[in-house]
C-alpha cells in the first residue's frame, strides 16, 4: 500500500488519540503497510497538542472539507476506519457525505475499504442509508463488541460483520510498562456529559462516591480528568463538580490532557477510578486500577464492563452503603490475579484485526482467523 486514509475520531478526545496511535502502530508491524504514509482523516479542526501528537507519530493530518484526500485515491490506497464509534447518529450530514463521496471515487479507481474494531450505535433510518452508501463495497468490517453486530448488518452487502476487539487493547502506549501499585495517590473522576449520545452522570451521586471514598481512603487527592477536552464536554462537568466538592471543603485538581504518556501517568498515581467512560475504563483497568463505572445506560461502557468484570452502578444511586458496597467489590476485582489473563486475551483478540485487513487486503481467505476468533 502506498497510502493509507484513517478515519479518526474526535482528535481533542486523548482516547480517540489513542486508538489511532494502535492503529498506526499495528498497520506498520504488517509488512503490507509499513512503507505507507499514513493520514488522519478529520472533519474538524485538529488540536494544535494533537497535531503534535500526529507528528511523533509520523501521521499527516488530512482534513475532509479538502480535495486532498481524493487526489490520494487509486489501487495502492486503503480507506481505513479505525476504531472508535465512529458509526454514530450524532455524525453531521455533511461529514458523511464528503465520506460517501470519497468512497464512491475509492471504488472507480480501485482503493479499498476496510473497518477495524469500530463500535456501531443506535441508527436513524437516514444514517442508515448514508452509512450504507459508504460501507456496501467494503472489503472487511470488524466491530468491537457483539451488539455492533446488529447496527453493521444492514450496511454490508459485500461482507459480514465479525467482532473482534478494541483497538485500545492492540499495540500501542497502554502496554509500555509501567511500576505497578506504587504512590497511588489519587481518586480519579472521569466524567462525559453528552447531550447528542445520551451519556449523563449524576452530580449528587458522583459526590456521595467521592465521599465514600475519602472516608475508606482519606489520604488521597482527589483529581478529575476529562477525555475530552472540549471546553463544553469534560471540562464543563468536571468544574461543576470541583467547585460541589469545595463547597465541601474538598480540595481538587483537573487534568485536560491530550498527551497520553502523560494521561497514563494519572491513571498509574489512581487508586480508584469512577467514570462512565469507556476509553477511561480501559485505561484505569489496564493501569491497574479499582474501577467503579457509572451506568448511564451506554451499551459501549455497559459491554466493556461485563468483558473485563468491573463493578456498576446505576447512574442515579445514591444510597451510602451501596456505593461503599461498590467500593468494596471494587477493591476484590483490582486484586484478581485473572486480570492480566484478561488483558493478555484481549489484546490477542484485538491484535487479530490487522491479521484480518492484511487478509483482505490480499484478497486471501480469513476463515481460519475467524475460526480462531470464535472458539475464543
Amino acid at each position: 500500500m502506498k497510502h493509507v486514509i484513517i478515519f479518526s475520531g474526535a482528535l481533542d478526545n486523548v482516547g480517540d488519540l489513542a486508538l489511532l496511535q494502535s492503529c498506526v502502530e499495528g498497520l506498520r508491524r504488517q509488512s503490507d503497510f509499513a512503507f505507507a504514509q499514513i493520514w488522519s482523516y478529520c472533519w474538524g479542526d485538529v488540536p494544535e497538542t494533537a497535531k503534535m501528537a500526529l507528528e511523533r507519530m509520523d501521521v499527516a493530518p488530512i482534513s475532509g472539507k479538502s480535495i486532498k484526500p481524493y487526489t490520494l485515491l487509486g489501487p495502492d490506497t486503503l480507506l481505513l476506519w479505525g476504531g472508535g464509534q465512529l458509526l454514530r447518529n450524532n455524525a453531521s450530514n455533511n461529514s458523511l457525505r464528503a465520506a460517501e463521496a470519497l468512497s464512491r471515487l475509492a471504488i472507480l479507481t480501485g482503493a479499498k475499504t476496510a473497518v477495524i474494531g469500530c463500535g456501531v450505535s443506535e441508527l436513524s433510518a437516514d444514517k442508515v442509508k448514508r452509512y450504507r452508501r459508504i460501507f456496501k463495497n467494503a472489503d472487511l468490517f470488524a466491530v468491537r463488541e457483539d451488539f455492533s453486530v446488529v447496527g453493521a448488518a444492514p450496511l454490508l452487502k459485500k461482507v459480514k460483520p465479525v467482532v473482534t476487539q478494541d483497538l485500545a487493547f492492540s499495540f500501542g502506549a497502554l502496554w509500555e510498562p509501567y511500576t505497578a501499585d506504587s504512590n497511588r495517590t489519587s481518586l480519579l473522576v472521569a466524567p462525559c456529559e453528552d447531550d447528542s449520545e445520551q451519556r449523563t452522570v449524576d452530580d449528587e451521586q458522583i459526590l456521595q462516591l467521592i465521599l465514600a471514598a475519602k472516608h475508606r481512603y482519606p489520604n488521597l487527592a482527589t483529581e478529575f480528568i476529562s477525555h475530552d477536552v472540549r471546553p463544553h464536554m469534560d471540562p464543563a462537568v468536571c468544574q461543576k463538580l470541583s467547585i460541589a466538592l469545595s463547597q465541601k471543603d474538598i480540595s481538587s485538581t483537573q487534568n485536560s490532557s491530550l498527551i497520553l504518556s502523560e494521561v497514563l501517568r494519572t491513571y498509574e498515581r489512581s487508586h480508584l477510578v469512577v467514570t462512565n467512560r469507556m476509553h477511561a475504563a480501559i485505561f484505569a483497568y489496564a493501569r491497574g486500577c479499582a474501577v467503579i463505572i457509572v451506568d448511564d445506560g451506554n451499551p459501549k461502557t455497559r459491554a466493556i464492563a461485563k468483558k473485563l468484570g468491573l463493578v456498576t452502578v446505576p447512574v442515579s444511586e445514591t444510597n451510602r452503603s451501596k456505593l461503599e458496597d461498590a467500593i468494596d467489590r471494587a477493591e476484590k476485582v483490582k486484586a484478581s490475579t485473572t486480570r492480566r489473563d484478561t488483558l493478555d486475551k484481549m489484546r490477542a483478540t484485538s491484535e487479530s484485526n490487522f491479521d484480518l485487513l492484511r487478509k483482505a487486503v490480499r484478497k486471501e481467505s480469513t476463515n481460519t482467523i475467524l475460526e480462531d476468533l470464535t472458539s475464543a
